[in-house]
């Protein structure tokens, strides 16, 4: 037996549109063609498809069930012409990657840099959200890969430790406590500025202040990384942030490191992609140089804004 892929797009187009007038009129087809061609179909898997007794057609029991199997097919056929076309014409290609705020601010932009050297034309989009919409996105597969701080919800993807993410905890400039080791319990009196909810650094500040017995703690929730820089900056209170967030802060002396001990534990950091959505070329040059670039031990630390890596002369 022998599926052919036209007639099971036929046959769907019957039963979605009522008739066979109606389909043939959306596929600019005579109603003889498709009506010959959902016949071809019953012939070749020995069954009646379409009950042809009232005004509107309908699938029989076994017309349910391969109507079911043909929309994934047809689903599958159209995502492998996407594929091939995306590597056979990069020029068309898309890149589009999600991220959590940190990361996206200070890990994807020079990533991205790279792939479109190598794709200057690829449509680009970088999404930025908590774990939880960034996973829903990538089910949807409004997102190829996605790169985040701390583990994503299950689902219809692959997940991929790529490193560890060192977390600081950061005062102003000016703070009694820097320039020393401290104790969690000297930290007692400290407002703490926490991200929003859905925030991976929100749920892993949450557990080191139990870790540290500083629960409940004073604290303030602000939306956004950089939100929380100024306002560590200003006085406002401490936080545990990315060191990638704050590397130059810390560099310039606009914020300063406050040592705990114990030191707040590193972050995993993961990069996800769909298992039903084909990458273009530009995406899987993006997930090789996530591999190859921070897949190590340490924690991870910025690439320079215009650096680029040098990469295989027969890479995609």
């Amino acid at each position: 037996m022998t599926l052919n892929l036209q007639q099971l797009m036929i046959f769907t187009q019957v039963i979605d549109s009522g008739g066979f007038s109606a389909a043939a009129q959306r596929l600019f087809m005579s109603q003889s063609t498709v009506s010959k061609q959902v016949r071809k179909l019953e012939i070749s898997v020995r069954a009646t498809l379409v009950d042809r007794s009232g005004q509107t057609a309908r699938p029989t029991p076994a017309g349910e069930i391969l109507l079911l199997q043909a929309r994934e097919i047809l689903a599958l056929a159209d995502h492998a012409v996407s594929a091939i076309q995306g590597a056979s014409q990069p020029l068309l290609s898309r890149l589009v990657v999600g991220a959590t705020t940190s990361l996206a601010a200070y890990m994807m932009p020079p990533l991205i840099f790279q792939t479109r050297q190598r794709f200057p034309a690829a449509n680009s989009t970088l999404v930025v959200g908590t774990i939880t919409e960034l996973a829903d996105r990538l089910a949807q597969g409004s997102v190829a890969i996605v790169v985040c701080g701390g583990v994503m919800p299950a689902g219809p993807h692959v997940m991929e430790d790529l490193t560890a993410d060192a977390l600081t905890l950061v005062g102003p400039p000016d703070h009694p406590l820097a320039g020393r080791a401290l104790d969690p319990a000297e930290l007692s009196s400290q407002t703490f500025l926490i991200r929003e909810p859905g925030s991976g650094t929100r749920r892993h500040t949450e557990e080191m202040l139990r870790h540290w017995n500083l629960t409940p703690a004073a604290t303030i929730e602000m939306w956004g990384v950089d939100t929380i820089k100024q306002a560590v900056h200003a006085g406002l209170g401490i936080s545990l942030v990315s060191r990638y967030a704050v590397s130059q802060e810390l560099r310039e002396g606009r914020l300063c490191l406050l040592d705990v001990r114990p030191s707040p534990r590193p972050q995993r950091v993961v990069v996800a992609y769909g298992r039903d959505r084909p990458l273009s070329a530009a995406e899987q040059l993006m997930l090789m140089l996530l591999r190859s670039t921070y897949r190590r031990e340490g924690p991870l630390w910025p690439l320079e804004p215009r650096s680029a890596l040098p990469l295989p002369e027969d890479t995609l």
